[in-house]
């Protein structure tokens, strides 16, 4: 056992003294039912969850949304999910790792696309909040929060013992800017200073969170009255890519390493500038893997290569020898025609692929005394099997 020593005895007193702040954690009892495990975690306001109840609206620029309303409360309900995920719960584990949190949503953005719908007069808070496929809307009826926000968008009259609402553009885009200077101000702090010093950037990029609450017709009136200008095409540009690239063609050495002079590394050098043949290569594997590639990804062009015309030219002209044993006329002989074909073939025009030789071919085999497709059991060779 080692001895005690000043500096011991300080840690020993460091230990003693964080062990106090540590309280007594009592384990959670177990849940007692199948349905008792089905659990999530939820972020929100303290003593405010019970009181409250989560329904489906419409949300003003994304489709549908799922809202918890109360009294005085009106929240948007956020799904936080990264995927393979799970929570340790006392004695237990939440098999669903998702975090659904309890975000303040201001309920105008909600109203504003049914407001917006019935601007020509005066309604009744019912007949404006209808809708045949969001059956909760009705919830917002007699919502406090709600009716009390209206007046910073529209105009209010007591009719009969009713009230009756109508939106007011004025007070609308007052409304929206006072929203959009608040939240100028508050991202000013947290902005790189690049779009600080670009007061058009910046105020689209605050633009950008607002528009995320508002219906495209609110949207394109709040951009005007704003004076929220365009994105130059310079600002959209991804540079990222480009850096990318950049950094890497840094990277690639632009001198060739020296071989040494001896017969193997001459070898393997030479082997290896064969391997690097392809289609940015000067040779005829590459024109041919170029032609092939033009054909299947882009345009068909038809062949205008002057020695495949040449060769297709000297094919079909007049004959220049004749054999007195046969009738008609034969040409080319035999070895000039293995020739042009080796020719053709060195060339990329193929039997197959060219019409004009085709033809040529079949007004040679005219002249020779055959058949050019003869059925089968009626060719050349049928008929000297029959002679015999």
């Amino acid at each position: 056992m080692p001895p005690k020593t000043r500096k011991t005895k300080i840690e020993n007193s460091e230990d003693s003294e964080n062990s106090h702040d540590i309280p007594d954690l009592k384990p959670e009892p177990l849940p007692t039912s199948d349905d008792s495990y089905k659990r999530k975690i939820v972020i929100g306001k303290e003593n405010c969850i019970a009181n409250s109840q989560i329904i489906k609206l419409r949300h003003p620029k994304e489709g549908f949304a799922l809202f918890r309303i109360g009294e005085d409360i009106f929240d948007e309900v956020l799904a936080v999910d990264d995927g393979n995920r799970s929570w340790f719960y006392g004695n237990s584990v939440i098999g669903d790792g998702s975090v659904q949190l309890f975000a303040p949503f201001n309920p105008i953005f909600v109203v504003l696309p049914y407001l917006i719908k019935n601007k020509e007069r005066f309604m009744e808070i019912e007949d404006v909040l209808c809708d045949d496929q969001v059956e909760a809307i009705k919830e917002l009826w007699n919502h406090k929060k709600l009716l009390d926000a209206l007046k910073n968008v529209a105009d209010v009259k007591d009719v009969c013992d009713s009230k009756v609402v109508r939106i007011n553009e004025e007070k609308l885009l007052k409304w929206i800017r006072g929203k959009f200077e608040i939240l100028k101000n508050q991202l000013s702090d947290d902005v790189h200073k690049s779009l600080l010093e670009n007061d058009e950037a910046f105020e689209r990029y605050v633009f950008s969170f607002l528009s995320d609450y508002l219906c495209p017709e609110i949207c394109v009136m709040a951009r005007n009255s704003l004076n929220i200008k365009e994105a130059p095409v310079s600002e959209n540009i991804d540079m990222s890519m480009k850096r990318k690239l950049m950094d890497e063609d840094d990277e690639i050495p632009k001198t060739v390493a020296k071989v040494k002079r001896n017969m193997a590394s001459r070898i393997a050098a030479s082997r290896i500038i064969h391997a690097g043949r392809g289609i940015g290569q000067p040779t005829a594997f590459g024109k041919r893997m170029e032609r092939l590639s033009n054909r299947v990804w882009g345009e068909v062009v038809m062949p205008t290569d002057t020695k495949s015309l040449k060769v297709v030219r000297v094919m079909s002209a007049e004959p220049y020898e004749t054999k007195e044993q046969l009738s008609p006329e034969y040409y080319p002989n035999l070895p000039m025609f293995h020739y042009l074909t080796k020719m053709l073939r060195f060339h990329g025009l193929f039997f197959d692929d060219h019409v004009i030789f085709r033809e040529v071919q079949d007004n040679l085999k005219i002249i020779r005394g055959k058949v050019v497709r003869p059925p089968i059991g009626q060719g050349k060779r049928a008929q000297l099997r029959g002679k015999k």
